[in-house]
């Protein structure tokens, strides 16, 4: 198949008939003019060194030049057929929180790092899809209008710092706001904006901007960053942490309530994922840990498996066993074909609780003994081999328990009760055969 892009431009093609009898015209009223002087042949004679050649030969170069500049302009394409495709895709808004409390170190290398991170990989799996992204701390303000270009989008991305607004705060409802009216005003495409903070020191009037968000249409997601225990707040050049103003070390927690509740009026699920099932070859899944148990859940039969992070919340929810009996009852797995392994957590030796939280434990099974120990009026229990009876109670044999403790051995691993949050984190990662 053979067509033009711009057809229109083959209309200059018309100029070179025209040029054609200008040329001519002129070089009669050339030889015209010349007769007016004498015979032609003795005129030639007069004038050795003008070419009678040199003339045409110019003239056809440029008629040639034009008229290959005129097709070129109409581009011609050459192939074996035409295929329309309409452009579809979503518009996102990514509202960024660069607060200071985003430099804690909760999670690594810092929370806004990880959101950078976070925000590079959505952009990365975009295809015609739009982006934008707005910051904000006590202000909020678009760092990128609403764009295609992935790759400014990215450039963007790697300018961010808290140093951009000087007036600290979390104003989200300023952000969603914003967010709201940066779209553009195209009709029939779905709008989402992606809210990723630590609600800390939230401002107010978030949880009303995402219901006039969604009332729009446009739907309010939240992903927070951090941990709800919460990490110091580092001085940027220093090895020191900010400070209150009694001199006392300031710790910023993750706010996930207010997460909760912001994108549950903006019509989305707030993600708190502590298990995530695999059956795709080509996808790896991973979950970082520090001190709480990582499960790993594999059926050899249909080649597919589960991650789980098992904290005391979890262990005490039955994380592990509900995603065994989730994979059995979804996915037909027979817990014969099941089989578990517990990577390296804190373990008996180190793991001391609360009295709240070792009888939310003993309810967790149906068998406690052998789980806990009491020492000096400290109670002490084992989140692997609670979460190991757990996936046995569900019908799961093969159970392989690591014996490292991450509080123990820290020299292998990292130890966030050790460490005193300012720890890296070691993953569990599955990837299918």
């Amino acid at each position: 198949m053979f067509r033009f892009e711009e057809p229109a431009y083959l209309y200059l093609l018309l100029l070179l008939p025209l040029l054609v009898a200008f040329y001519l015209f002129s070089n009669y009223r050339r030889r015209k003019a010349i007769r007016k002087f004498g015979d032609p042949v003795l005129m030639a004679q007069l004038m050795p060194d003008v070419s009678k050649y040199r003339p045409d030969v110019k003239f056809w170069l440029v008629f040639t030049a034009i008229g290959l500049f005129a097709v070129l302009l109409a581009r011609p394409q050459f192939g074996s057929k035409l295929e329309t495709v309409k452009r579809k895709g979503v518009e996102v808004m990514i509202a960024l929180d660069i607060s200071n409390s985003m430099l804690a170190q909760d999670v690594q290398p810092s929370r806004l790092e990880k959101a950078k991170r976070l925000i590079s990989k959505l952009v990365d799996g975009m295809e015609n899809d739009k982006v934008g992204m707005i910051v904000f701390a006590g202000d909020a303000f678009t760092q990128l209008p609403i764009t295609s270009d992935y790759i400014s989008a990215k450039m963007f991305l790697e300018s961010i710092n808290p140093s951009l607004i000087s007036k600290q705060g979390t104003a989200i409802g300023a952000a969603i706001s914003l967010a709201a009216r940066s779209f553009t005003p195209q009709e029939g495409v779905g709008r989402a904006i992606v809210v990723i903070t630590d609600g800390e020191n939230h401002e107010g009037g978030a949880v009303e901007a995402a219901k006039e968000a969604a009332k729009k249409g446009i739907q309010v997601n939240v992903l927070g960053v951090g941990l709800p225990d919460g990490a110091p707040i580092p001085i940027e050049g220093s090895n020191d942490f900010r400070r209150d103003r009694e001199g006392n070390v300031i710790v910023t927690r993750l706010n996930e309530a207010m997460c909760q509740e912001i994108a549950k009026e903006g019509k989305s699920d707030y993600p708190d994922t502590d298990g995530l099932i695999l059956n795709n070859k080509e996808q790896a899944v991973y979950l970082n840990f520090a001190d709480c148990t990582p499960v790993i859940l594999y059926d050899k039969k249909q080649n597919y498996g589960a991650v789980v992070h098992a904290g005391w919340r979890g262990t005490a929810g039955k994380i592990a066993a509900k995603a065994a009996e989730k994979m059995i009852k979804e996915f037909g797995s027979n817990p014969q074909e099941l089989t578990a392994v517990i990577g390296p957590a804190i373990s008996l030796c180190c793991y001391n609780v609360g009295d709240e939280v070792f009888e939310k434990l003993k309810a967790a099974v149906t068998d406690f003994d052998g789980l806990y120990e009491i020492r000096n009026g400290e109670k002490f229990v084992d989140l692997k081999n609670i979460n190991a009876r757990q996936l046995k109670e569900a019908g799961i044999q093969e159970i392989d328990v690591c014996p490292y403790c991450t509080c123990c051995d820290n020299d292998m691993f990292f130890s966030y009760r050790k460490e005193k949050a300012t720890t890296n984190r070691h993953s569990a990662v599955l990837k299918l055969k």
